[in-house]
């Protein structure tokens, strides 16, 4: 599935969904590149509720494009995650780097709020 995005202030939803595998990790990493590059984004939202399957090719993208944003001096957040995801991502250590969101609204609140780099 082709991820979709949408910028709001300085910030950049990317809807993701499917399974995030090794079939897809290229052209998902060269499409939020893209976009990044693009729109110039501070944060990143990544929007993961339609995602039903992570492996660690998908923490690979998911974790260059949190230290792309960083080293910017930005935040990532993560929105929708369901409780399989979660457990891989909890794993990883992913879930201590990007604050977890229910919806996009509180993610670009808590964003812009200076919410992005703990858990909640």
């Amino acid at each position: 599935m082709e991820p979709a995005f949408d910028v709001r202030n300085e910030t950049l939803i990317a809807r993701l969904g499917g399974e995030i595998d090794l079939r897809v990790t290229d052209n998902l990493r060269r499409h939020l590149e893209r976009e990044l590059d693009r729109s110039r984004a501070r944060n990143l939202i990544l929007n993961m509720s339609d995602v039903t399957f992570l492996d660690s090719s998908g923490l690979g993208v998911i974790l260059g494009r949190y230290k792309r944003i960083t080293g910017q001096g930005g935040s990532m957040a993560l929105v929708g995650v369901s409780p399989a995801v979660r457990r891989v991502l909890e794993f990883s250590g992913l879930t201590r780097l990007s604050r977890l969101y229910d919806s996009e609204a509180e993610a670009l609140a808590g964003l812009a709020g200076g919410e992005g780099s703990n858990n909640g």
